[in-house]
C-alpha cells in the first residue's frame, strides 16, 4: 500500500540505500512482470493456435486490441474450407467473411466470436479477404481486400475497401480505396516516422509488386509507387523492433524479411522464414501472410497454414486452414524464427492503454488525513497508468507517458512542461529527459524554429496536429514552457545532459533568438500571431475565441521572462566566461518585460492585468482566467496589491477546463493559499470530478504535494529545500523515496513546526529546512542552531531556516524552539 491514513502504529524511519538507477531498475522489472506468476508451460501458446469452428478456414490474421473488453482481438479471412457448395475450383476463397475471435489469456486461447458487421456494400453476395487493423483516436479502422461476387477462379477486379468502427463489430463503410490499378489486395498499415500513414499493398496488375500509398489521416490516399520488386509476392506485414523498421512478404515460399530505418528505403536479407515446414500439429506447411505483435524486447508472427501441405490444399476435402505463432529473434543482425521452438506467450495492452500491471513506484505517502492519502493514491496509480517504458512496449519513441489527449498515444509541449515534476518524483526522470529532448531536437527552420506540439510514440509529430512544415498547429508559449521545464529538471536531477547536450543548447538558443526574431513581426522584440497564420503560430495558450484574433496573450510573455530567467540559470552553470556577458542580458530582457506588464497591462479601474493584445496592439480583458494563472505560474507578477488582487481573482473563480485548473493547487501553495490549495488536490482527485483521468492532472497533483505540501524543491543543482505546507486537518504527513539530485531522501512535516529529512542516498547536498515566521535560533537534532530569518518567501510571508550538510544515510530533524 503505497499511500495510506495512519495512526499510532506508524512505522519508525529505516535506513536504506536506494540509488535513483535501482528504482528506474525496479520500475522497469515491475513493468516488465505485467501479469501474474504462471509456469513457462501453462503460458506456452498450442498448436494450431486457433481454428475457425464455422468454416476451418481462418487465414491472414490482423490483431488488435479491444481495451472496452480488456481482450486481444484477431481478424481473419474466413475461408470456407469445409463449405459443401464451395468446393470446385477457388469458390471456396470466395464468399468469404471476416472472421473474429478474442483472447483475455495474452493471446494464448481464443473463442470465436462471429463475424464482422456492416462490410456489405453491393447486393448480392461478395467476398472478404485479409482485413488489416488499426487504431487511431479510439477509432478503429479496417481496410480490406474486396472482390465482387463469388468466382470459382482467380478473375475479376480486386479493391482494397475502408471501414470504420467504435466497437469492433460494427463497421461503416468509408469506401474503396483509389490506388495503382484495379488489382490489389492485403493493404497494411503503419504509421510513418514522417507524420500521416503509410499503406503497403499487393499490385497483381504490375507483377504482383509491392505498392504504397500514403495518407494523413486514413481516409484520403495518394499512390507513392512500387515499394518492393523483383518477385511476386503478397502479403505485406511492417513493425518496429529492436531499432529497425521490418517487412514480411509471403512469397509461397516462406517469408521474405526486409529492414529499413526510416520506411523509405529497405533492404533484403537472404533467404526467408518459415519456409521449411515445422513440427507442430497443424504447422507441417510454408508459414503464409502474417502478422507481427511486438512486446519491447519481444516480437511474435501471428500466420496461417494449411495443414495438409503447401500442395495438397488445393484438393477438394483439404482446404482446411489455421492460425500458428511464433517467435521472432534477431541473431546477428539477421531475422530469424524457430517455429518448432516451444516459448512462453503472454501479450499485454499495447503502449498508449492502461497496463495490465502498472508501472511501480517508490514513492509513498504516509499520513492520518484519510482524504490526503487517497488522493495521492489516486493520482500516483492513475499516473502511473500512462507510462510506457520501453523496454516493455519497444516504441520508437522511447521511454514516454501519455501527456495529450489519451486517445492520441501522444505528448505535448505544453502537458509535458507541466507533468515533469510529477513525473520526476514518481522516479521518470529518464522519460522526461526523453521527451524534452525530442521537442529539442525538432525545432527547424523550415517551422520557423517550432518543434512540433504534439509527438506520438512512433516517433513523428501526432497527424491530429501536423500536415507539413506550413500546415500545423502551434501556440508560440511552448519554446519558452519546455525551456522552462529543463532547467527544472537540471535543478532536481543534476543531469548534465540539459546543460552540456549539443541538442539542448541549440533548442535554448534558436529560442531566445531565432525562433523570437521569426514570429516577431513589429520589431518589439514579442513573439506575434496573425489570422492570417490560422492555428500556426497561436500567440498564447488561449484556445478560445480570443486565440483567433489574439496578437499574444500574457502567458506569452511571461512564459519568455521565465526562459529568459532559466537560460541565464543554465549559462551560469555551465560557468563558460564567453557565456557570462549574455546570461546577464538575458535576466535584463526578463526584468524588463515584467516592468512593461506591471506599468502598460493593469488597469485601475478594472483592478486586473489585461490578459492580451488583440490584432492592431489593444489590450483586451476577458471574464476568464487562463491568462492569469500562468503570469502566476510563471513567477511574473512583482509581489504587492496587484498580484494579491490577481490570486483572490484565480480562487474564486471557476476554472474553465480540466487543463487550468490542474495548475492551481502548484500556485496557491506557491504564494501561501495552503487551505485553497489542499482543497483543490482533493477537488482535483474526487471521483466526481469530470475528466480527472486527463494525463495532467494525476501527475500534477502528485506533483503540487512534492513541491507545494511538502514544500520540497531544489532551488540549485546541489541545494535542497523543504518547507511544510500542511493543512489544518494534516496533522503530519511524510514522503519517501523522493528522487533528488543523484540520491533518493524521505521528508515527514509534523504540522508546520517540526521536519525530519533522511537522505537514503547519493552524493552530499545542501538542505534548506524553512519554516513560517522569524526565529533567532533553530532546533537541530535538539541543539539550539542560529537561523537565517531576514527574508520573505514568494507570498511575502516571513520565513526562517538553516542550511544543513546531507550526506547518504544521514537522518536529521529541525524544528521550531518550544519557546522563543
Amino acid at each position: 500500500m503505497e499511500a495510506r491514513a495512519s495512526g499510532a502504529g506508524r512505522k519508525k524511519w529505516g535506513i536504506g540505500i536506494m540509488s535513483p538507477i535501482l528504482l528506474a531498475v525496479l520500475m522497469v522489472v515491475a513493468a516488465c512482470d505485467r501479469r501474474p506468476k504462471t509456469t513457462g508451460e501453462t503460458r506456452t501458446p498450442p498448436a494450431p493456435l486457433y481454428r475457425d469452428p464455422v468454416f476451418d478456414g481462418a487465414a491472414d490474421p490482423s490483431l488488435i486490441w479491444n481495451d472496452k473488453e480488456r481482450a486481444w482481438w484477431v481478424f481473419y479471412t474466413n475461408r470456407r474450407a469445409n463449405a459443401p457448395d464451395a468446393q470446385d475450383g477457388v469458390r471456396w476463397c470466395h464468399g468469404t467473411d471476416i472472421g473474429i475471435a478474442s483472447s483475455t489469456d495474452g493471446g494464448r486461447t481464443w473463442t470465436y466470436r462471429g463475424t464482422a458487421k456492416g462490410l456489405e456494400f453491393e447486393p448480392g453476395r461478395n467476398t472478404f479477404w485479409a482485413p488489416c487493423l488499426v487504431e487511431h483516436g479510439r477509432t478503429y479502422h479496417m481496410f480490406v481486400a474486396y472482390v465482387r461476387g463469388v468466382p470459382a477462379d482467380w478473375s475479376g477486379d480486386r479493391h482494397i475497401v475502408h471501414y470504420t468502427s467504435r466497437n469492433l463489430v460494427d463497421w461503416k463503410h468509408e469506401g474503396i480505396v483509389p490506388l495503382s490499378s484495379e488489382r490489389v489486395i492485403d493493404a497494411f498499415i503503419h504509421a510513418k516516422p514522417s507524420g500521416g500513414w503509410r499503406m503497403w499493398y499487393k499490385d497483381e496488375a504490375n507483377k504482383s509488386h509491392i505498392y504504397a500509398a500514403d495518407s494523413e489521416d486514413l481516409f484520403k490516399w495518394a499512390v507513392a509507387g512500387p515499394v518492393v520488386t523483383g518477385k511476386a509476392q503478397e502479403g505485406a506485414a511492417v513493425f518496429w523492433w529492436q531499432g529497425s523498421y521490418w517487412m514480411l512478404v509471403d512469397r509461397w515460399q516462406g517469408m521474405g524479411v526486409l529492414r529499413s530505418p526510416d520506411l523509405a528505403t529497405w533492404t533484403e536479407q537472404s533467404g526467408t522464414i518459415l519456409g521449411v515446414p515445422g513440427r507442430r500439429p497443424d504447422d507441417g506447411d510454408i508459414g503464409r501472410h502474417g502478422e507481427v505483435v511486438v512486446q519491447g524486447p519481444d516480437a511474435y508472427i501471428f500466420y496461417f497454414t494449411h495443414p495438409f501441405g503447401p500442395k495438397v490444399h488445393t484438393e477438394p476435402g483439404k482446404h482446411r486452414s489455421s492460425l500458428q505463432v511464433a517467435r521472432l529473434e534477431i541473431k546477428g543482425g539477421t531475422l530469424v524464427c524457430d517455429r518448432d521452438a516451444a516459448f512462453p506467450l503472454d501479450l499485454g495492452p499495447p503502449s498508449g492503454f492502461k497496463p495490465a500491471k502498472q508501472p511501480e513506484s517508490p514513492l509513498q505517502l504516509e499520513t492520518p488525513d484519510a482524504k490526503l492519502a487517497a488522493a495521492f493514491a489516486w493520482a500516483k496509480g492513475q499516473a502511473l497508468d500512462y507510462v510506457f517504458p520501453a523496454a516493455v512496449h519497444g516504441d520508437p519513441i522511447g521511454d514516454w507517458y501519455e501527456a495529450a489527449l489519451p486517445s492520441r498515444f501522444a505528448f505535448c509541449m505544453r502537458d509535458v512542461s507541466h507533468q515533469a515534476t510529477g513525473a520526476h518524483v514518481l522516479g521518470l526522470a529518464s522519460f522526461n529527459r526523453n521527451m524534452l529532448g525530442k521537442f529539442a531536437r525538432a525545432v527547424s527552420p523550415s517551422r520557423d524554429f517550432c518543434s512540433y506540439w504534439e509527438i506520438d510514440k512512433w516517433a513523428r509529430p501526432a497527424p491530429v496536429d501536423y500536415k507539413s512544415d506550413r500546415d500545423f498547429w502551434y501556440n508560440l508559449t511552448a519554446n519558452f514552457d519546455v525551456l522552462d521545464a529543463c532547467w527544472r529538471q537540471y535543478r532536481w536531477t543534476g543531469d548534465r545532459t540539459y546543460v552540456e547536450d549539443p541538442a539542448f543548447l541549440e533548442f535554448y538558443r534558436l529560442t531566445v533568438k531565432d525562433y523570437i526574431k521569426a514570429w516577431d513581426k513589429d520589431g518589439d522584440g514579442i513573439p506575434e500571431h496573425k489570422t492570417e497564420y490560422g492555428y500556426r503560430g497561436l500567440g498564447g495558450y488561449d484556445e478560445g475565441p480570443f486565440s483567433d484574433l489574439g496578437l499574444y496573450g500574457s502567458d506569452l510573455i511571461a512564459a519568455m521572462a521565465r526562459a529568459f530567467e532559466s537560460y541565464s540559470g543554465i549559462l551560469r552553470v555551465r560557468g563558460v566566461p564567453a557565456e557570462q556577458p549574455e546570461a546577464e542580458d538575458l535576466f535584463y530582457r526578463a526584468a524588463v518585460l515584467r516592468a512593461m506588464y506591471d506599468k502598460d497591462w493593469w488597469s485601475d479601474e478594472k483592478g486586473k492585468y489585461a490578459d492580451g493584445r488583440v490584432q492592431g496592439g489593444a489590450l483586451v480583458f476577458q471574464d476568464v482566467i487562463w491568462n492569469g494563472v500562468f503570469p502566476l505560474y510563471f513567477h511574473f507578477i512583482p509581489g504587492g496589491p496587484r498580484r494579491d488582487a490577481t490570486l483572490r481573482r484565480i480562487i474564486e473563480a471557476k476554472p474553465e477546463g480540466i487543463e487550468i485548473e490542474s495548475y492551481l493547487p502548484e500556485i496557491f501553495y506557491r504564494y501561501g493559499q495552503d487551505e485553497a490549495a489542499y482543497s483543490r488536490i482533493l477537488a482535483l482527485a474526487d471521483p466526481a470530478k469530470e475528466r480527472r483521468e486527463y494525463p495532467e492532472v494525476p501527475f500534477a497533483v502528485v506533483g503540487a504535494i512534492a513541491t507545494g505540501l511538502m514544500g520540497t524543491k531544489p532551488l540549485t543543482s546541489a541545494v535542497l529545500e523543504t518547507r511544510s505546507g500542511l493543512a489544518a486537518s494534516t496533522p503530519w504527513a511524510e514522503l519517501r523515496n523522493v528522487p533528488v539530485f543523484d540520491g533518493v531522501v524521505d521528508v515527514r512535516h509534523e504540522g508546520r513546526r517540526r521536519t525530519m529529512l533522511n537522505a537514503r542516498s547519493g552524493g552530499d547536498f545542501i538542505w534548506r529546512a524553512v519554516f513560517d515566521g522569524r526565529w533567532e535560533a533553530l532546533d537541530v537534532d535538539g541543539v539550539r542552531t542560529k537561523a537565517n530569518s531576514y527574508n520573505l518567501d514568494e507570498a511575502g510571508r516571513p520565513v526562517s531556516w538553516v542550511d544543513i550538510e546531507i550526506s547518504a544515510g544521514k537522518k536529521i530533524t529541525i524544528s521550531v524552539p518550544v519557546s522563543r
